[in-house]
């Protein structure tokens, strides 16, 4: 949605500058300022009314030829936090609406639709397409073929975390959810010193001191599966009598802040791999097109457990 004219002023300019000043922790030089005011209202769904308002307490922007330009994640992050556009509708409403209705299993299908970024080429194509547990799929289809299904099974039944594992998800209780560019979403120290993470560096920071603490973790790359869309993420496990035992507590408190999830029931201590499909160990090509990689989109629905 867009946010309408009426609601741009009072509280909103104070939480617009309230966000500015965090994101101001960014260098300049991370950021890529390639979103124009145009396309952060047809992309993102930020109103040029918004970004006005950004701008004027002091969010970075260039200049070239007379057209503003943005970095993509700090209009990211806008929407998110104030409330704006696909992804403030997926993380407010779909994520926590998908982990309160588990109960057990699901089970989802994920469909993975991609475009041909080489239209024309030949009558066939070939791709190369990465699902849930690593699944791999190879196949040569005509452009007007339906897009291919992967199932994903999400489980609610995970192991409690024993108490050793609390200081090392207490790391995070200082952190601020925030989309991060890649020159500094993975450098724990900018993290700590700013407190600002995305999964990614989340994910990095909670293995590497439930390490140092001697317990066994990993980072996981995959999927958050919460119908009517499905979206990369990252996040920690951590090893619990034999279970690897998903964790993310940067998430899962921003869910609570924006009024999607209960406190107390839903704490940092609490998986959320109810909606989490594990792909791999790091981040992997989706789907590539002639050995290239190519953007997907990720539609998913609920299949009934006695479904075949």
């Amino acid at each position: 949605m867009y946010l309408t004219g009426s609601s741009v002023g009072g509280d909103l300019d104070e939480r617009a500058g309230a966000l500015v000043q965090k994101l101001r922790r960014i260098p300049d030089d991370a950021r890529e300022f390639r979103l124009s005011t145009a396309d952060a209202a047809a992309i993102l769904r930020v109103r040029p009314a918004l970004l006005d308002m950004l701008v004027g307490h002091g969010l970075p922007t260039r200049h070239l030829n007379g057209i503003r330009y943005f970095d993509r994640h700090d209009v990211t992050n806008c929407a998110l936090h104030l409330g704006s556009g696909a992804i403030a509708r997926a993380a407010r409403r779909f994520w926590p609406a998908a982990l309160r209705r588990t109960h057990g299993a699901a089970r989802y299908e994920v469909q993975y639709q991609a475009r041909c970024p080489q239209p024309g080429h030949a009558p066939t194509c070939d791709w190369v397409l990465v699902g849930p547990d690593g699944l791999v799929v190879e196949r040569t289809v005509r452009p007007d073929e339906p897009p291919f299904r992967m199932t994903a099974a999400c489980v609610d039944a995970w192991p409690e975390l024993p108490p050793e594992s609390h200081p090392v998800l207490d790391e995070t209780r200082d952190l601020e959810f925030m989309m991060l560019p890649t020159a500094v979403r993975y450098d724990v120290d900018f993290i700590r010193a700013t407190g600002l993470s995305d999964c990614a560096g989340a994910s990095r920071l909670l293995v590497q001191e439930a390490v140092r603490r001697g317990l066994t973790a990993r980072s996981s790359y995959g999927l958050i599966v919460a119908p009517p869309f499905a979206v990369e993420h990252f996040w920690a496990e951590i090893a619990v009598d034999g279970v690897w035992v998903p964790v993310d507590p940067v998430l899962l408190r921003a869910m609570v802040t924006w009024g999607g999830l209960p406190s107390p029931e839903w704490h940092p201590y609490r998986s959320i791999g109810a909606i989490l499909a594990r792909v791999a160990d790091a981040a992997v090509v989706l789907a590539s097109h002639e050995g290239r990689s190519a953007p997907v989109t990720l539609p998913s629905r609920v299949v009934p457990m006695g479904a075949p």
